[in-house]
């Protein structure tokens, strides 16, 4: 909850497979360049579901460029809810 003068925070929340197909569809639209450069310029960007399912051919490169692009721009979180053992 977002109290009375508390800054408000430009974010993007998505799931990895959601965002993987989002960027296979901008990239066969080419309209990469547009979809990666809003998830850079957000503030932070939310990543759930990380490591419950193998990405597409492709997508993996195409989820590394948002990250990559977000570097040192912004925050970003990664969530998953797999155990710490079976992410190793």
């Amino acid at each position: 909850m977002r109290g009375a003068g508390a800054p408000r925070v430009d974010h993007w929340a998505t799931t990895l497979a959601a965002l993987a197909n989002e960027l296979q569809e901008a990239d066969s639209r080419k309209e990469l360049g547009r979809v990666v450069g809003r998830y850079a310029r957000t503030e932070l960007v939310c990543l759930d579901e990380l490591g419950y399912l193998n990405l597409p051919a492709g997508a993996a490169e195409l989820v590394f460029q948002v990250i990559s692009e977000r570097n040192e721009r912004g925050s970003l979180i990664v969530t998953t809810n797999l155990s710490f053992g079976s992410t190793s």
